[in-house]
């Protein structure tokens, strides 16, 4: 293993993917040298809602985005809520010059991040449909709106950390 080896080390949606994001989020950390800053960047699921929440099929949207989500973190095949961990993650490396930042985007049915998330939901919807964590019927609303130009939801938030390793 590398050990003070990088000014920088960055990851990008990585940590949300493994069983074990703090012994991995450790050894980016010994990688860095002193001075040296680490950056992690995670996505975090919890923001997903339709922009116009008195519109009808908003409801079985987010009940669907929702529904995946717990299922995903039930099945621990990621954890939807990384993102909003990572500061914490990196302020127990003992780092300093802590810092965070977040962003999320507005996406509207048929853009292409409403496609990505369209492929998401497609890739999760048998598991999902097998546990009883999400019906066809909001599978294929939730689908539907995804491609819609007319429907806006807010997507996930990207959160940012960084810190800086002691000289």
């Amino acid at each position: 293993m590398e050990v003070s080896e990088y000014d920088l080390v960055y990851c990008r949606r990585v940590l949300l993917e493994l069983k074990e994001p703090e012994e991995a989020l450790a050894r980016m950390a010994d990688a860095v040298r002193p001075g040296g800053w680490l950056l992690i960047e995670e996505a975090d699921s919890g923001s997903m809602l339709s922009t116009d929440l008195t519109n009808p099929a908003a409801t079985p949207f987010v009940e669907a985005f929702r529904g995946g989500i717990a299922a995903l973190r039930k099945m621990r095949m990621l954890d939807p809520f990384m993102g909003r961990k990572v500061r914490e993650l990196i302020e127990q490396l003992g780092l300093i010059d802590v810092s965070l930042d977040g962003w999320t985007c507005i996406s509207r049915g048929g853009d292409p991040m409403a496609e990505f998330d369209a492929t998401t939901v497609q890739m999760a919807a048998k598991p999902l449909i097998g546990v009883g964590q999400l019906t066809e019927e909001q599978f294929n609303s939730a689908l539907r709106l995804l491609q819609d130009p007319t429907f806006y939801y807010l997507g996930f938030t990207m959160f940012a950390a960084w810190g800086r390793k002691p000289e």
